[in-house]
């Protein structure tokens, strides 16, 4: 696994969190203090986000910051890291 499919599977678990406490991304995106269109690019993996930013993700959803990230045991650094270079 890549980078990309790392952001990816993060996005569908921030919008599984999301739909499942019956939440729209406005409700996302103003309780985090985060713009609606990042919250939608952040759902869809195509965005890179900071820490600062997924601290803020994970309030506008009310949950833990670890409950969006996904399960790394599946991933090796060189996969995550090759896109960096």
């Amino acid at each position: 696994m890549d980078m990309k499919d790392f952001l990816t599977q993060m996005g569908r678990t921030a919008s599984s969190l999301r739909q499942q406490k019956k939440l729209t991304q406005m409700n996302v995106a103003s309780k985090a203090g985060l713009d609606l269109s990042l919250v939608s690019r952040l759902e869809r993996g195509t965005v890179n986000p900071s820490i600062g930013t997924l601290l803020k993700l994970a309030k506008g959803l009310d949950c833990n910051l670890k409950d969006l990230i996904p399960d790394t045991a599946q991933y090796s650094l060189e996969d995550i890291t090759k896109d960096e270079n």
